[in-house]
């Protein structure tokens, strides 16, 4: 009887484990597609002010910068928001045995 409890308490141990695992790999692949896309976000300079300073004189438009933050702190985020979108991912990230978690 101990034996048997032992070795599902390992196996839940290892399926939570690989849920952690899923999860890390989904932020990882969507966080180097994030640093790979952002290189292509470019927001046009405009200077409706004439407002001379760094940034005016190299034609940068800050908000570059705030898109790319963005999109690199979403794009993660919306990938593991799509997985779980679908019935199976869901079951496979979300679920928990609850009863052998009592007080």
């Amino acid at each position: 009887m101990c034996g048997g409890l032992i070795l599902r308490m390992n196996i839940m141990k290892q399926n939570r484990i690989s849920r952690i695992l899923f999860l890390v790999l989904i932020f990882g692949v969507g966080f180097i597609a994030a640093l790979y896309y952002a290189r292509f976000i470019s927001i046009p300079f405009s200077n409706p002010w004439n407002i001379t300073g760094l940034l005016a004189v190299m034609q940068y438009n800050p908000l570059n910068n705030i898109a790319k933050f963005l999109f690199l702190l979403l794009l993660p985020s919306m990938l593991l928001l799509l997985i779980s979108l679908h019935r199976k991912m869901r079951g496979i990230l979300f679920t928990d045995n609850h009863d052998d978690h009592r007080s």
